[in-house]
């Protein structure tokens, strides 16, 4: 985990360098907290989850709308911004476009942990206690878009 710059490296089919582009500023890395759009350039990195455009320019954080922000995902598409937060059982959907509006909260049964897309499906994995065991259980559920 850290600070760093960021590079990014144009190559043509021949593997020839074309140019090189560094951010202007440091971007917090972390084990868990980065994420590169599917086909576009969007990054999504830190515990706060800050959105960096194609250029590397700061856009937002996401934290500032997720109390306890974990992670983020991009769907398939890139379309979207799928977000969860610590000690919530929602998933935060967010607009990939400049502004990064945020849509809505969709409702899951879970606390989730971690999230991922799969098959064209998004999925969260989270604990789940039985109120008349105290039982806890790790679930996997696939959010109801």
């Amino acid at each position: 985990t850290g600070f760093a710059f960021m590079y990014q490296y144009l190559l043509d089919q021949n593997n020839t360098l074309i140019s090189v582009k560094r951010s202007p500023n440091t971007i917090e890395f972390s084990n868990r907290n980065f994420i590169l759009a599917n086909t576009e350039t969007t990054i999504v990195a830190g515990s706060s989850g800050a959105i960096y455009n194609k250029d590397f320019v700061w856009q937002k954080n996401i934290a500032n709308e997720i109390v306890g922000y974990l992670e983020s995902i991009f769907d398939p598409e890139d379309k979207f911004i799928y977000s969860i937060g610590r000690s919530t059982n929602f998933v935060f959907k967010f607009e990939h476009k400049p502004g990064y509006k945020f849509i809505e909260k969709i409702k899951i049964r879970i606390n989730p942990t971690r999230i991922f897309a799969y098959n064209g499906h998004i999925f969260a994995i989270g604990n789940l206690v039985d109120p008349n065991t105290g039982i806890s259980s790790v679930l996997l559920e696939r959010v109801k878009l």
